[in-house]
């Protein structure tokens, strides 16, 4: 299991040659893009399997993208707003967990 959940992370790892990655509609590589982002992009990652990690972004889509494309980012080397959307990852994660993923998302 990653320990990406919670965290805000940076789309980072790319294959060689690509600088954008696909976020889907559901865990799968067949699934519709929901959008496509660019490496650097920053996103809070909501939950993460150790293969798939849903994920929003700043512009609100939230979706899927495979957990080896992203990057956690410190604490430490963050703004306070930055700090801020991070602690909202992890209340966002801990609610998922408490109220399981239907009753968090309505």
């Amino acid at each position: 299991m990653s320990t990406l959940a919670g965290n805000l992370c940076t789309v980072a790892n790319l294959k060689d040659g690509t600088t954008k990655l696909n976020v889907r509609a559901t865990a799968s590589t067949g699934a519709a893009k929901a959008a496509v982002i660019s490496a650097g992009t920053q996103v809070t990652c909501l939950a993460d399997d150790g293969t798939w990690a849903k994920i929003t972004t700043d512009s609100g889509v939230t979706g899927y993208c495979l957990s080896k494309y992203l990057t956690a980012v410190s604490a430490t080397d963050t703004s306070d707003a930055t700090r801020l959307t991070l602690l909202e990852a992890r209340v966002a994660t801990l609610e998922l967990k408490v109220l399981g993923e239907s009753q968090a998302d309505g």
